[in-house]
């Protein structure tokens, strides 16, 4: 039986067409393109007249543009997040290799010199980049021509060439220098937080006092913060030097613990400054502020005041409850020391209307979870009064499970 012949392929990522010829790529030209068909049968015929040896092929003079389609293959692998994600990098690179693509993407690689660079330079100048961004850029240039030489695709005096071109100096080049990046001004920062919300206004807040980044004041959780001592620890799970097996420690002093508190929950797990729970917040305090009677509460107003009846939010008064003359009338009820809603003590009474039977239960077991009453004894304690208000036991563990499995919009406190 003879060898298989490697096929023709496409390179989706550069557009190229693509051979694997004894465990490397070679690339031929562009996707769907003549040429590209013609070089495909060259290359194959010579790599089989020559033993199945790449160099017989004359394949080791490979352009720019190969060069670039084999790398990004790796870095699209290589520069990513512990959970997957890519990272800022790959960004940066792909911002970088446009203009070499663009000028010299059908240049041999083995032909790419110190003249061939400052030229792609230049042209990140014409396009008005400030030095500083163009020094960064060119650096990952010459890390590209590097890694074909660590892989042997190019010749090593041609990163050895590169390695000559220096970097812009500050008032020595055409480039336009960046202005420097500064604090903002506390008076700045104060003038803000009356129109913000609470939870932007916290992260600016604590930015101000750790110096911490953007990213990880809006990563924060419960599960990554050491509240043991007095001063605590918070441990990113993802931050700029993670890949170089650093370990990155923010502490937080008395007043950052302020800020923080007001925030945590019990889903460890949850993001602690969440935009869904200030949409939340902004959707109560409008319909609090509004003047306008209201003859009857909405369903969508019904859900979302049972959703909150935990924070004991000023809109308690919008709601009659079928409940007793006053507050000692009702059962003691809580969790963990901590006493539950009033609606959700009436609801344990077993006095509900028909009409509210479904939304009673799933706002007091939604509270429950919310305190951290495990399902099932939730369950045993919403039950009795479910059912002595009408409700079948599957209607009732349908609610409570719908309860359980949304997510906690609120921490109780």
């Amino acid at each position: 039986m003879p060898d298989r012949i490697p096929k023709l392929s496409h390179h989706k990522a550069s557009g190229n067409a693509v051979v694997r010829l004894g465990g490397r790529d070679v690339y031929v030209g562009l996707w769907g393109m003549s040429q590209a068909k013609a070089e495909y049968d060259r290359v194959v015929a010579e790599w089989l007249a020559g033993g199945r040896r790449l160099d017989a092929a004359g394949v080791n003079d490979r352009t720019v543009a190969e060069l670039i389609a084999a790398f990004w293959d790796h870095a699209q692998i290589y520069y990513l997040d512990p959970d997957g994600a890519p990272t800022n990098e790959l960004r940066n690179f792909r911002d970088a290799l446009r203009p070499l693509r663009r000028l010299y993407g059908h240049t041999s690689a083995a032909k790419f010199g110190p003249l061939a660079l400052k030229a792609v330079r230049q042209a990140m100048v014409a396009d008005g980049l400030c030095r500083t961004s163009i020094n960064r850029r060119i650096n990952r240039l010459k890390h590209l021509f590097k890694w074909g030489v660590e892989n042997e695709l190019i010749p090593a005096t041609v990163y050895h060439g590169l390695q000559a071109v220096a970097g812009l100096k500050a008032g020595r080049s055409e480039a336009r220098e960046s202005v420097p990046v500064r604090p903002v001004p506390d008076p700045f920062i104060h003038a803000v937080l009356g129109y913000v919300s609470p939870q932007i206004g916290a992260m600016a807040r604590l930015q101000r006092i750790t110096g911490m980044r953007p990213g990880e004041v809006i990563a924060m959780r419960g599960v990554d913060l050491d509240t043991a001592g007095t001063l605590w620890v918070y441990r990113p799970t993802r931050h700029k030097t993670g890949y170089l097996g650093h370990e990155r420690l923010i502490f937080l002093g008395p007043k950052a613990q302020a800020i923080i508190k007001p925030f945590l929950k019990p889903d460890l797990a949850a993001n602690l400054f969440s935009p869904a729970d200030a949409e939340a917040e902004r959707r109560v305090q409008r319909f609090a502020a509004r003047r306008t009677p209201l003859s009857s509460v909405p369903a969508q107003i019904r859900k979302l005041l049972a959703d909150y009846t935990s924070r004991k939010i000023a809109l308690k008064a919008q709601i009659r409850l079928d409940t007793a003359e006053n507050d000692t009338d009702l059962p003691n009820a809580g969790f963990n020391g901590r006493r539950f809603s009033k609606a959700t003590r009436v609801f344990l009474t077993g006095h509900i209307r028909q009409g509210e039977r479904n939304d009673r239960l799933f706002s007091a077991a939604r509270e429950m979870r919310d305190y951290g009453v495990p399902q099932e004894l939730a369950t045993n304690q919403l039950a009795p009064a479910a059912r002595s208000s009408g409700l079948d036991d599957p209607e009732i563990s349908r609610t409570i499970d719908s309860a359980y499995s949304r997510a906690t919009s609120f921490a109780a406190h």
